[in-house]
């Protein structure tokens, strides 16, 4: 049994940001109706939001109401046709051992699905010019917030259809890719509402737009304040909401780095340009530079057979889950010096905790022990009061660690290991031995070395940097965009 793209794609992205259509299934499909009131606020704001965002409708837009309770009862059909119980159970002991599910008898499955049924107000799905907006929020204030956004999402279909499909790049960062095409597209959506709530809805105003683009950047600011009091389950929020509240503030920098960005034919040049450059990891929302995350081979080094398992990277995103209660503002703003990640984990049926193994790559020696030092309060925070037992450090030979930390809890063992600007987690039920694996570590420690060298050698002869490999169709369904 393996999750699908990582449980980090399954949980953080949610259903329909994960590319299912909520109403593909025949015997399940909700009442939806068409509503004339919806309609006509759409034809006033569409003419407002073609000035706002610089592009015009190419086609009619329909809007449409769907009952909150009906939508729940989709949520939860989608929920029980995709997550069996056993995974999740399974999900749920994962999410545990990282420190962001409560170990108790709270099922993931549930808590999922009422966080989905929660969430939205309105949304879209691209290919169908019908905006969706659910019947509790049917009044005058609610739908001058929440159209201006979905109409946005109906202009990216319109003039960027490429984008909306769903894709696959394949191996450990394939939602990597996919979180950072929800950061624009959510990220632009909210930055045009607020464009829209200044010149629309506001008292005049001197210098609207920068008022937006500040107000924007000091949400960003304030998110990290927000993150760090967040407890699970609520943590599984985080990148939840980082493609509105990055990806917003990604968006606004773009905006504003044209000088001619007051030019209403090009002030959007920058952000429209996103739109032709996929293929980047989340981390590119908090630092632009990172283009191309470091390949990181684990393959073989973990026994899934016969488990659940699941092959997948955090990225800086979901690094930020895991130790937000600890981090700093200059961490947070630089992404961690993400440079790559990439972990394996496999649950043997009937095991309470699974087999990990985690190695993540960042900018220096020192963004690696900052990040080995979050990390190791995590661990010791995942079982409350009990802050495990500290082990010797002599347990394993490894000529390459700076450091190595070491704990066990019942059932547990925990050891956290620096390496240059690599940080190795690995943990296991007690009696594991992590020699072979921890050996080809080293081997692949040494290969990244070299190509890190290779890297620098071929940017001083003014070589252009490897390009990640072009998205490639998978023929999944549309994804619901809110």
């Amino acid at each position: 049994m393996t999750a699908p793209r990582g449980v980090f794609l399954a949980v953080f992205a949610g259903i329909g940001l994960a590319g299912c259509d909520l109403f593909q299934s025949a015997d399940v499909r909700p009442v939806i109706w068409e509503d004339s009131a919806i309609t006509r606020k759409l034809d006033t704001i569409m003419q407002r939001m073609e000035i706002v965002r610089g592009l015009k409708f190419l086609r009619l837009v329909h809007g449409a109401v769907v009952s909150r309770a009906e939508y729940r009862r989709q949520i939860e059909a989608q929920v029980r046709q995709t997550i069996s119980d056993s995974l999740s159970h399974a999900l749920g002991r994962e999410l545990s051992q990282w420190g962001l599910f409560p170990d108790t008898l709270l099922s993931f499955k549930e808590m999922f699905a009422n966080q989905q049924a929660g969430f939205a107000v309105g949304y879209y799905v691209p290919g169908t010019d019908s905006v969706y907006v659910l019947d509790d929020e049917i009044h005058d204030a609610a739908l001058d917030d929440i159209l201006p956004h979905e109409l946005t999402h109906v202009l990216q279909d319109h003039h960027f259809p490429d984008y909306f499909q769903s894709v696959d790049s394949g191996g450990a960062y394939a939602s990597e890719y996919d979180l950072y095409r929800t950061c624009v597209i959510e990220g632009d959506a909210y930055f045009s509402n607020g464009l829209y709530s200044v010149h629309y809805l506001a008292p005049p105003m001197a210098a609207p737009e920068s008022m937006v683009v500040e107000g924007i950047r000091q949400r960003r600011r304030l998110t990290l304040d927000a993150w760090k009091i967040l407890r699970p389950p609520d943590v599984l929020a985080i990148p939840m909401f980082a493609p509105y509240y990055l990806g917003s503030g990604y968006v606004a920098d773009a905006y504003v780095a044209d000088n001619d960005r007051w030019d209403p034919l090009h002030r959007w040049d920058s952000v429209n340009a996103l739109y032709r450059d996929p293929d980047r990891p989340s981390v590119a929302v908090l630092d632009p530079s990172v283009q191309t995350p470091v390949a990181i081979d684990l393959s073989g080094l973990v026994d899934t057979v016969g488990a659940f398992s699941d092959d997948a990277a955090h990225g800086a995103i979901g690094l930020m889950s895991l130790v937000a209660q600890d981090m700093d503002s200059a961490e947070y703003y630089s992404g961690f010096g993400w440079r790559g990640d990439h972990f394996t984990y496999a649950l043997p049926t009937g095991e309470n905790w699974g087999t990990l193994l985690w190695v993540g790559v960042f900018a220096s020696a020192a963004q690696a022990g900052a990040m080995a030092d979050l990390l190791g309060r995590a661990v010791r925070r995942r079982f409350g009061s009990d802050s495990g037992t500290a082990l010797s450090d002599s347990d394993y030979s490894i000529a390459v660690a700076d450091s190595q930390r070491h704990w066990s809890w019942p059932g547990l063992r925990t050891s956290l290991i620096t390496a240059g600007k690599e940080v190795w987690w690995l943990e296991a039920p007690p009696g594991r031995d992590w020699s072979p694996a921890l050996a080809a570590l080293e081997l692949g420690w040494a290969g990244r070395q070299s190509a890190a060298l290779a890297r620098v050698a071929a940017t001083s002869v003014k070589q252009p940097p490897p390009r990640p490999p072009k998205w490639t169709r998978s023929g999944r369904n549309r994804r619901i965009v809110f």
